[in-house]
């Protein structure tokens, strides 16, 4: 019975090595394949890239509420805000150009801000890469690339952030949820302040919120709650809007029952969540 068994079992792996054996990967790509093409992956010297709006951490003594990742591709930029340029490909050699400033950037990526430029005005940002190319597989290839790209700044109050959206949180996603920014802060009057007002996520979470505590921009933003007494638990909030929709990441202590204080939390436990919302206004 034994011999019977074993010797089943070493005609499976027999057939099982046959059966690989016969097999042909087909993937020119490969140098295991037959078909493998050495120049498969020897493509054109190539200059894009895009231009981030980088929101800067809005700062918080909890640190574990830090939400990491907060750079969008945009070539329109909310005013101070600053400004990541990254190529998208490897190059042995960078040039970068920016408006007329007389300044030459030569890493994959760098950063600036334009306080100094008057909303509006177009700027011309041009990278030039070099990286030599393989004339066996391409003879016609070029060694040298351009890309331009043109950025425009704009106003804080033309973020499109500002509105109201109504989705969901993810983990719960027959409850209607809500976020709004409601606009406050005036560019254009120096001699009002109307503060913005943040509702968010949360059902009883609502904040008239200084300067200082958003990062807005042109399509994304980033906040902290200050410590004050209110039902937002220290929740802090990334969202990005493509179209009419938004994307919201956001971190905050959890509840913490006390008869005394109704929105007490517990700074031991965090709870992590992401909105997904549709504009309504």
């Amino acid at each position: 019975m034994l011999l019977r068994t074993l010797t089943f079992i070493l005609t499976i792996l027999l057939l099982t090595f046959s059966v690989s054996s016969c097999r042909k990967c087909d993937d020119p790509c490969n140098k295991e394949c037959d078909n493998y093409d050495p120049c498969c992956n020897a493509g054109q010297t190539n200059a894009s890239f895009k231009i981030y709006e980088n929101l800067m951490w809005p700062g918080s003594d909890y640190t574990s509420l830090k939400i990491e990742n907060t750079q969008f591709a945009s070539d329109t930029i909310v005013g101070n805000n600053a400004v990541t340029f990254r190529a998208d490909y490897d190059a042995e050699y960078y040039q970068w150009k920016v408006g007329s400033d007389p300044r030459e950037w030569n890493t994959k990526e760098f950063n600036l801000s334009f306080g100094t430029i008057s909303f509006y005005t177009p700027i011309t940002v041009t990278l030039k890469v070099f990286n030599p190319s393989d004339k066996l597989c391409n003879p016609e290839a070029q060694d040298t690339a351009t890309f331009t790209r043109t950025l425009v700044t704009v106003p804080r109050d033309s973020s499109l952030i500002f509105g109201k959206f109504e989705g969901y949180i993810l983990a719960k996603p027959y409850e209607t949820s809500f976020f709004e920014f409601i606009k406050g802060f005036d560019d254009n009057d120096p001699f009002t302040f109307r503060p913005d007002t943040l509702r968010t996520i949360l059902l009883d979470c609502e904040l008239v919120l200084g300067s200082s505590y958003p990062r807005l921009g042109y399509r994304n933003y980033y906040y902290w709650t200050p410590h004050t007494d209110n039902c937002c638990y220290s929740m802090t909030s990334y969202g990005e809007l493509s179209g009419e929709n938004i994307i919201i990441k956001y971190v905050h202590f959890d509840h913490k029952d006390s008869p005394e204080r109704p929105c007490f939390y517990d700074i031991n436990t965090e709870i992590h969540g992401v909105f997904k919302g549709k504009r309504v206004f």
